[in-house]
């Protein structure tokens, strides 16, 4: 394996079969696979590490990013890389109506999701064009989604957000959310994506930090979180990009 393209779905799903087949209860759990195999038997979760890998409250962020996105009641839903599943529960609870479905290629996490949150469905496999389409979705959610985050090569990014947009129904919606500080990602290449995928609409919203979110109007909120962080250096306006499909002149990417 390479290492330095680790973040690939194929190097990452062979790490995690490694990983299963000869780890020990001595590993770091600095190591996510480590962190959610723990968490498969764990009583107290502050042993397991998982807040180093996973947003494990997420429900504020989720409904800030609900009312940003505005009245779209979708119907199915998919959580790209869900981990172990909290945003995914988080999703089914800020929209009821919807069959939410996460997936993740750690099968540790998703024993812990499909014990834990019978709100949503899980399935356990890579998430890559080469691993074929997951369904058919309203929405796709990419919560800080490891291909999107840690690397910065054009061609890989665009192949991915075309993969995604080619599984949304009609007036779909890819939704993207990451910090935006992280230069080695889609931040830092994200004009070149755009202009490499002219046959695709991005929409860029400001999210504020759930701790402001659930305390004040999403407005004000967003206004002190940007605020927040210009001053003081801290992350808590993030950006959420929506990817949908031109409807004029345009066919759906494949």
């Amino acid at each position: 394996m390479n290492s330095k393209e680790w973040w690939r779905p194929e190097n990452l799903h062979r790490a995690e079969q490694e990983f299963r087949e000869e780890s020990s209860d001595e590993a770091s759990i600095s190591s996510d696979f480590q962190s959610y195999k723990l968490l498969r038997t764990a009583q107290d979760l502050s042993l397991t590490g998982i807040t180093l890998h996973n947003d494990v409250d997420p429900l504020a962020k989720v409904q800030a990013i609900a009312k940003l996105l505005g009245h779209h009641q979708p119907r199915s839903i998919l959580d790209a890389g869900c981990g172990a599943g909290f945003t995914t529960k988080a999703l089914a609870a800020t929209y009821p109506d919807a069959t939410v479905l996460g997936v993740d290629l750690a099968e540790d996490a998703i024993a812990y999701a499909t014990a834990h949150h019978p709100e949503a469905k899980f399935q356990a496999r890579p998430i890559s064009p080469a691993s074929g389409a997951l369904g058919e979705f309203d929405t796709i959610f990419c919560f800080e989604f490891y291909p999107f985050t840690r690397n910065v090569d054009v061609d890989f990014q665009v192949e991915f957000i075309r993969y995604f947009v080619s599984q949304l129904n009609p007036n779909g919606r890819l939704v993207i959310y990451q910090t935006w500080k992280n230069k080695n990602s889609l931040a830092k290449i994200f004009d070149e994506v755009k202009a490499a995928t002219p046959e695709l609409n991005y929409g860029m919203m400001t999210t504020p930090s759930p701790r402001l979110s659930t305390r004040l109007p999403l407005r004000l909120a967003i206004a002190l979180s940007i605020l927040a962080s210009r001053i003081g250096g801290r992350d808590w306006a993030k950006p959420l990009i929506v990817v949908t499909e031109n409807k004029i002149g345009t066919t759906k990417a494949t």
